[in-house]
């Protein structure tokens, strides 16, 4: 490479040769698209600067969130990591899933089974707390709605296109399968008091065709019952995916609930604040919620849910079913 070739791209007008910190900061100022679209065009050297020193930059400029710009800062990431969080950085620890809560009535849910006296929408601030008392976490979120089931099985379902959530734009399959960003879930049960319930939540990784990935690191399975006199409280439950492999495109997520005493009305299960979202690469903050149920008991689960022979779980069944209705309802 000839001088020329060295200096061109910091030479303006001919005359003032701009420093490369000096020109790596001025760029770090350019808008996301212009910088992706455009600036790395102008010339090899501009390029190399921008994947060099203008992403990271950026991506410090764009984060408003401390913890998560401490995560980038702590942790040195290729280019390509910092380039796609500040071009898809709504992708990030945003929650996919829509109407979590059931502010919206049953919107955006596909109702999978609606027994006994089918699902309802309560007010959490209106629950009496003798019977069932809401978290302090739930109130400091604003949650103030909930899904509540009946004596006969109830259950709904949502699917997350991770390229395409919410009508927009998300992060390529490329990024997916070579850095494996952390895909988290999590979501809010409660019961009654006085009635017995039960509480599933089933969380499956799929592929672009709708197949679902057999491995243990792509399905999560958690169930709990409440015996009667022995609730009266909402728990969490959340899990993190990691190294789940190539091709995860879909994440369904899935909920199910009833009560234990055939009681008329909606004394089962109650859920809300469904969450899924996606972490940078290499975030650890979510690491000890794997460990809050035995390593054993989890890969049981795995086997069972991927054990198409399984009398009680009948995951083929289960997945062509809730992928049908899901294709009827959005892609038909």
């Amino acid at each position: 490479m000839d001088k020329e070739d060295t200096f061109n791209g910091l030479i303006f007008l001919n005359k003032y040769c701009i420093p490369p910190e000096i020109l790596s900061l001025i760029l770090s100022y350019v808008d996301v698209k212009t910088l992706y679209k455009h600036c790395t065009l102008v010339c090899k050297l501009w390029n190399e600067f921008i994947k060099d020193f203008v992403w990271k930059l950026k991506c410090e400029q764009e984060i408003l969130n401390k913890q998560q710009l401490q995560l980038l800062r702590q942790k040195q990431c290729p280019y390509n990591v910092y380039q796609m969080i500040c071009v898809f950085k709504k992708s990030f620890y945003t929650n996919f899933i829509q109407n979590p809560c059931g502010v919206n009535a049953f919107n955006n849910w596909i109702i999978d089974r609606n027994g006994g006296d089918h699902f309802v929408i309560e007010d959490c601030t209106l629950l009496d707390k003798d019977f069932c008392e809401v978290q302090d976490e739930m109130v400091s979120n604003d949650v103030t709605k909930c899904f509540t089931t009946s004596y006969g099985a109830c259950s709904k379902l949502q699917v997350i296109d991770l390229y395409k959530h919410c009508g927009g734009s998300g992060v390529t399959q490329q990024f997916i399968d070579e850095y494996q960003p952390p895909i988290y879930v999590s979501e809010w049960y409660g019961s009654r008091r006085d009635c017995g319930c039960t509480y599933q939540l089933r969380v499956i990784l799929f592929d672009s065709n709708y197949q679902p990935i057999r491995r243990c690191n792509c399905n999560y399975l958690y169930q709990y019952r409440v015996e009667q006199w022995q609730g009266g409280f909402f728990e969490k439950v959340e899990y993190v995916f990691k190294n789940y492999g190539p091709n995860v495109r879909y994440v369904l997520f899935y909920h199910f609930g009833k009560d234990t005493q055939f009681w008329a009305g909606h004394y089962g299960s109650k859920f809300t604040n469904a969450n899924v979202q996606l972490f940078y690469p290499n975030d650890t903050s979510k690491d000890h919620v794997i460990g809050l149920h035995s390593q054993e008991s989890l890969h049981e689960d795995c086997k069972q849910i991927n054990n198409c022979q399984s009398p009680i779980y009948q995951f083929d069944r289960f997945f062509h079913s809730a992928v049908k209705k899901y294709k009827t309802k959005y892609l038909v």
